[in-house]
């Protein structure tokens, strides 16, 4: 036997070979440009799931903190110690601004502001209340200021609570620095907790029933109206990274100005 017929097929014998033609290397270049695209999307599509739940965790968490730690904080306006019971009111809290009247606990500020909202596709302006209010108290037992500090008997305060940089911030006295209570600051917009409104309705106990004949903001509280304040409607506007803003409604009764 020919060494060189077996271990070599002749020339035109049937053992050929040949490569991928351009046609075919297109399609598989195309295939896999597929492939690697719907793995890009199935990979961000989960890390925009994952952003999402931990940005519905933050307000979760935010939400919670504005029905608890703020409201309680709000509900202490008119508070007086112990030691002071049965004193006149107008003399535990002479004037002083910006109470214009003697025995007043109460006070707001009304206005509206224009705010960027986050959305999927970009973004949109609008209109949303940019309200203010105050408030002061006595110090005492379990009464407790914006930084969650026990307060002093016979000391009084005022705190102002307001939006600063889309936070819900609470000065504790005039000049002081604002202590930031609901909303994020820093990190991409898409996975911040933006406070962008806050309105403020009084409730006016007009008859000295105990019961409330007329919510108003402050723009339309007359003088003597603050002095009949006997609760508050709180309507927080949030919105957390790009889904629609909600707003979070809270009743503060004033137990101590009934």
């Amino acid at each position: 036997m020919n060494m060189t017929d077996t271990v070599f097929p002749r020339r035109g014998g049937s053992c050929q070979q040949r490569g991928f033609s351009l046609v075919e290397m297109m399609i598989s270049m195309t295939i896999g440009l597929i492939v690697i695209a719907a793995a890009g999307q199935l990979f961000m599509s989960g890390k925009r799931s994952m952003n999402l739940q931990k940005t519905q965790a933050a307000f979760q968490e935010q939400s919670s903190l504005l029905g608890t730690m703020i409201a309680g904080l709000i509900r202490q306006s008119g508070h007086i110690d112990i030691s002071d019971g049965g004193i006149d009111r107008k003399l535990v809290f002479p004037v002083s601004a910006p109470f214009a009247a003697a025995g007043q606990v109460v006070v707001g500020v009304e206005r509206d502001n224009d705010r960027d909202v986050l959305t999927t596709n970009g973004g949109t302006t609008q209109r949303f209340p940019d309200d203010e209010i105050v408030i002061r108290f006595e110090g005492g037992d379990d009464i407790f200021d914006c930084e969650g500090n026990t307060t002093v008997a016979g000391t009084f305060y005022a705190h102002r609570f307001k939006i600063s940089n889309e936070q819900l911030v609470c000065i504790p006295e005039a000049g002081t620095a604002a202590i930031e209570l609901v909303g994020t600051k820093g990190g991409l917009p898409s996975q911040r907790i933006r406070v962008l409104g806050l309105r403020v309705l009084y409730g006016i106990d007009q008859t000295g029933d105990g019961s409330v004949n007329d919510y108003n903001r402050a723009g339309s509280m007359l003088a003597s109206d603050w002095l009949k304040v006997i609760n508050s409607w709180l309507e927080v506007s949030v919105q957390a990274g790009d889904l629609p803003p909600k707003t979070i409604r809270l009743l503060l009764h004033y137990s101590n100005l009934n």
